[in-house]
């Protein structure tokens, strides 16, 4: 594979992906997003995503060059970068040298779910490290489908990536316009709604076992669950803990509930 050599901060590719690692707006219009490291670029490539280019400094090149060779073969262009175009790239405050242009997978319908019977909505929720933390859970305990209001932070930020240690390169994720759309899409489809939050109905979920199509809503870290969603559930349920306790962390509170909501959890019961 032959490398492009790209020495000037001002070349076009090197504004396109300093764009992209900071606008959200850019990504999902153009359809693409920059990923930086190892790590994440093998989890993109063995995950069947489009590489469109993917940049070395010539240290991580040095360094990464063979464990990446597959990846490089796949990627339609390869560059050579210098250092200071890394840094002006990375969002870190030390670049790993390694980036990847990223084509985003389109988004599958909710009539396209076919085997996926568990499916999470994350309802405004603003921290790019709880999003990241919440898909490496959802991707562990078989949420296979994850849907985002438009006000959640960006599946394709770079710190929910990391975050997300490459779980988000492992699920069908669906970024909504209209989430109420895509719940009442989920009913029509078979899919019974859990609301995640206290509430004087709220059954605790060590009671709810579960094997058929499901779907749970988690809300905003400080407002929970917006009140036009509200109405659209079919059950709500809560974590039973100590009263000392106000809440827990919303990262913390979904992997909870995905767990014992999952397959493997539930064993194949069915009871409400």
């Amino acid at each position: 594979m032959e490398f492009i050599e790209i020495s000037s901060t001002a070349n076009h590719n090197v504004k396109l992906l300093t764009t992209l690692v900071k606008n959200r707006k850019e990504r999902h219009t153009i359809k693409k997003f920059v990923i930086e490291g190892e790590k994440l670029a093998k989890e993109a490539f063995s995950s069947f995503y489009e590489i469109e280019g993917i940049y070395f400094t010539k240290s991580a090149i040095e360094k990464h060059g063979v464990s990446l060779k597959p990846v490089i073969e796949a990627s339609k262009n390869s560059y050579i970068i210098s250092e200071r175009i890394a840094e002006k790239i990375s969002d870190l405050k030390t670049s790993q040298g390694v980036f990847l242009l990223v084509s985003m997978k389109e988004e599958q319908p909710i009539s396209n779910l076919n085997e996926n019977k568990r499916v999470l909505i994350l309802n405004d929720i603003q921290d790019p490290g709880n999003v990241g933390a919440i898909l490496r859970s959802a991707s562990a305990f078989g949420f296979k489908t994850v849907i985002s209001s438009d006000k959640t932070a960006d599946f394709y930020s770079p710190k929910t990536m990391r975050s997300s240690m490459g779980s988000v390169f492992h699920l069908d994720i669906k970024d909504s316009k209209d989430i109420k759309n895509e719940i009442c899409a989920l009913k029509k489809s078979g899919f019974t709604v859990f609301c995640a939050e206290k509430r004087p109905e709220s059954v605790s979920i060590k009671n709810v076992k579960i094997i058929d199509r499901l779907a749970v809503i988690v809300g905003n870290e400080s407002k929970g669950i917006e009140d036009g969603v509200k109405s659209l559930f079919d059950f709500s349920v809560e974590i039973p803990i100590d009263d000392r306790v106000d809440s827990l962390n919303v990262a913390v509170a979904s992997s909870i509930i995905m767990w014992e909501l999952s397959i493997e959890k539930t064993g194949g019961c069915f009871e409400i």
